[in-house]
Order: C-alpha cells, then structure tokens, then sequence
C-alpha cells in the first residue's frame, strides 16, 4: 500500500483554508488555484495518482473527519482549481454530483480527480466510495468530463481507484 507524508513531499501548495468553510464567499466550493494562498502555481500536470497524493496529502492527512477535496484539471493535466464540495463527519462525506460538474464546467476542466480521507486509518474504499465514485464518473462522462482518478487518504496510505481498476 502506498504510503506519503505531507511533510516529505516537495512544492505543496498549503492552502490555509479553514476545513469548516466551503468555497469562497458561499461560491458553490470552487476555489481557484490562483487564490488557494499558494505562492505559487501547482509546479507541474498531474500525471500520475503519486502526483495527485502530492497535491491532496497536506491538506487530508490525519483529520478528525472525512473530506472530500476535488481538482479541477485542464487537457493537459494542469490544475485549474480546486474545491471543497461538502464537508463530512468522523464516517461519513457526501459526493454532490451536482456541485462537482457545475464546478469543474465553471472551471472549463477536462478531467477531475476526487479525494478523501478515511479518519479511521483505513484507506480501503467503502461500498458506499465505490457506489458514489460510479454515479460520479457516469454523470460526468454524459458531460465530456473524465473522472480521472479517485484517491482515498487514510493512516499515511492511500488507495487509487484507477489503479485497483476501479475506474
């Protein structure tokens, strides 16, 4: 099982966004990249789920509860924006079909790629992860959007959806 450490891993961009606040200004989530608090843009395309843990393991690593982050991806591979959908419990995260493809269109992403944190430890994917990654990637495709990779995050592990051929 893949392991990271948000501190070991070079160019994060730390967004310092509060975990309670979704979006900016009550904007549906979208957060764009140029005003995530970053110096500077994410340095490279995410071409790989290494790169996308990159992106998403400062800000999932170790919480008290689950979080779903997407990013927002160009042709290209390059991050357009990111977003915080819907907040979670200890157990349990929404996936707003709806709000993710209003975002990424909003975003004039060709790809998407989601991440949680498991609280628990565990990164394995739920049934329920598995049920809500499908109605996901289905509603996008009808959109010419690809879900690209689904990530979750969880005792310093991490499991890709795309890679267990789940995507």
């Amino acid at each position: 099982m893949p392991r990271f450490s948000a501190e070991a891993l070079p160019g994060f961009i730390q967004s310092g966004a509060n975990p309670d606040q979704h979006g900016v200004d009550g904007d549906a989530g979208l957060i764009e990249s140029s005003a995530m608090g970053a110096t500077r843009p994410w340095p490279a395309p995410i071409g790989t789920s290494d790169d996308a843990v990159a992106l998403f393991a400062s800000v999932l690593a170790d919480g008290g509860r689950e979080v779903l982050h997407v990013a927002h991806l160009d042709a290209a591979g390059r991050l357009l924006a990111r977003s915080t959908p819907a907040p979670g419990d200890a157990e349990t995260v929404d996936v707003p079909i709806r709000a993710i493809a209003r975002d990424a269109i909003l975003a004039g992403a060709c790809g998407v790629i989601i991440a949680h944190n498991h609280p628990s430890g565990d990164p394995t994917p739920s049934r329920a992860d598995l049920c809500a990654t499908r109605r996901l990637a289905d509603a996008l495709a009808v959109l010419d959007i690809r879900l690209i990779d689904h990530l979750v995050l969880g005792g310093g592990c991490w499991r890709s959806f795309r890679a267990m051929g789940l995507l």
